[in-house]
């Protein structure tokens, strides 16, 4: 449950120096510093290794082979089609 808003809690508190005549005579800029990764020197990349192409083999239609037995399948197939 939410708790009522009390009548001081809606209202928007204003800036102490919201007016346009604002004392601005003490205020000057300072410089800034430029971000330390921009000074440091560009790091180099090694070119990659062209990749090894070679002659493709036969391989085998699945990936499966040996790991299950066809009966086995063939029985979840008759189970799942009654």
């Amino acid at each position: 449950m939410i708790a009522p808003l009390s009548a001081g809690a809606a209202e928007i508190a204003e800036p102490a120096d919201s007016s346009p005549e604002a004392d601005l005579s003490g205020w000057a800029p300072v410089p800034v510093p430029p971000p330390t990764y921009t000074l440091k020197a560009k790091a180099e990349r090694p070119q990659p290794l062209p990749a090894a192409v070679g002659e493709p083999t036969a391989t085998p239609l699945s990936s499966f082979d040996g790991l299950v037995d066809e009966g086995e399948l063939d029985e979840v197939l008759d189970r799942r089609h009654a």
